[in-house]
């Protein structure tokens, strides 16, 4: 119950800031930390064939952290090692070449 909860509180924040500038900087500062933390091994990848020419650290972002966020603060998943494989293997398979 508290669970559920927290994901709703969670889930209500996050719809709101769009309307709050605070809100917004603060998501806006963790989605840039997540983006440039991904962006030497999306560019590396792609530099190499591992990865379509087209991808980005943004989209892989959106591949990967999008999935997990959902899992764990909207559906209340714990987050294994197993589950974060599948996510990033579901990305890779999807952005391979």
């Amino acid at each position: 119950m508290l669970l559920q909860l927290v994901n709703a509180v969670l889930a209500a924040v996050l719809g709101g800031a769009q309307y709050d500038d605070g809100m917004q900087h603060l998501r806006q500062t963790v989605l840039t930390q997540i983006v440039d933390s991904l962006r030497p091994a999306v560019t590396a990848a792609v530099a190499r064939g591992r990865l379509r020419d087209d991808v980005t650290a943004e989209t892989f972002a959106m591949t990967t952290v999008g999935p997990l966020v959902y899992q764990r603060f909207l559906v209340g998943a714990r987050l294994g090692h197993d589950t974060v494989d599948a996510v990033v293997d579901a990305a890779l398979r999807a952005w391979t070449p």
